[in-house]
């Protein structure tokens, strides 16, 4: 019996009470009896699920997952990917992120100035390797077309201040030189310098982008927005602190600067891009800054790190909601092929097979769930009275 039919036969017995009282008994019992009354009356106000309580099981989608609450979400974004450059220096950036198990969203330059296009060569030979021996570590996307500056928008812009027309023609075929090479078309777009316009917006939009990540300093200038936004079809997902601290000079950020910075972010539950560009780690010492970042930010409790495409792909699809204290981010119970479920100490299936032990099924189930004891004195209060009425 649900709770509404419960309170509804309740009610029947009260006003069947006193005419019983009235024909049957005497005065002492029937101040007894309407001590039971009252009792019963107040025990049926105390047993009420509180107003807005919901279950968890109907709070959550019905697909097999649960929701995961973290206190930030950290993108590392590796740009200027290209052919023949600096190789060795982007094959040890990348074997970084496969020790450390931690997800990098990859630009990629599509063709340069002196004319090398990236289907040509070796480097679509790696990047494929990479994609399908490390599926969820490495995801590619376009960054830009030749990266050359080609207007002085905000210092100096590939796409900025360019015609709607000319941007276009060299996302479209940026993108399927792209393709050509990962096997996979980008829906992510890194403008080269950070910089970008509405008319960049516009040409991504119309071939099925659904994010655009530029400089923090440029959106707070251009759009007045420096955290994920979204206008014109676009998720924005500005970055939030570079490793390169003086190109002039060639110097990096110490890891101290860089912890601080992430860890301002954390702090205000946000979305902490780090931009870095492999070309610029020269030696083991810049290398091992940044595993000291990555293992900072692992010692801190509830990040999430996720590449571009996964944010924006959470994001359109209501998987990844912003809360008051974090990130609430749908994850999937299904298992990896290499994943095993961990063990409890002293389980069952632990112990020698003389231990083991069969432990009896609860007998509850959500129909009927164990009682309070609210609701058992509730139960032999209405059985006492029922034999009144009965």
């Amino acid at each position: 019996m649900n709770r509404r039919n419960a309170t509804e036969s309740e009610h029947v017995i009260l006003q069947k009470l006193p005419c019983r009282l009235d024909s049957s008994f005497g005065g002492r019992t029937l101040r007894t009896s309407l001590t039971l009354c009252l009792l019963l009356l107040v025990l049926s106000s105390a047993v009420v699920t509180p107003v807005g309580a919901v279950s968890q099981s109907e709070a959550q989608p019905s697909s097999d997952g649960e929701w995961k609450h973290h206190q930030s979400i950290v993108i590392f974004r590796n740009d200027d990917i290209q052919p023949y450059y600096r190789q060795p220096e982007m094959r040890a950036v990348d074997q970084v992120f496969v020790d450390e198990g931690v997800p990098v969203t990859q630009g990629v330059i599509p063709t340069t100035a002196d004319g090398a296009i990236l289907s040509e060569g070796q480097l679509c030979q790696y990047i494929r390797t990479q994609s399908t021996t490390h599926p969820d570590t490495f995801e590619y996307v376009l960054h830009g077309y030749t990266h050359n500056a080609t207007t002085t928008f905000y210092g100096g812009s590939e796409f900025g201040d360019v015609a709607y027309a000319t941007q276009y023609q060299q996302i479209s075929d940026g993108t399927d030189i792209l393709e050509s090479c990962t096997g996979e078309r980008s829906t992510t777009f890194i403008p080269p310098f950070d910089t970008y316009d509405n008319n960049t917006v516009r040409a991504l939009t119309r071939q099925n982008y659904t994010a655009i990540s530029g400089g923090g300093w440029f959106t707070i200038q251009y759009y007045n927005e420096s955290e994920p936004f979204e206008t014109g079809g676009m998720l924005h997902v500005p970055n939030s602190h570079s490793f390169v601290k003086d190109w002039s000079a060639d110097e990096l950020y110490t890891e101290e600067e860089l912890e601080e910075a992430f860890d301002a972010t954390h702090q205000n539950n946000g979305v902490y891009v780090q931009m870095l560009h492999y070309p610029t780690f020269t030696d083991e010492s810049r290398l091992q800054t940044l595993r000291g970042l990555i293992h900072h930010m692992k010692s801190r409790e509830g990040v999430r790190f996720m590449t571009l495409g996964e944010f924006a792909e959470r994001s359109q699809q209501g998987k990844l909601e912003r809360v008051d204290d974090g990130w609430l981010v749908w994850e999937s119970n299904t298992l990896t092929e290499t994943s095993e479920p961990e063990l409890a100490e002293d389980s069952p299936a632990e112990r020698p097979e003389q231990e083991q032990v069969t432990e009896p099924l609860a007998e509850t189930s959500e129909e009927a769930p164990p009682k309070s004891g609210f609701e058992r004195l509730y139960a032999v209060v209405l059985d006492f009275v029922k034999q009144f009425v009965g």
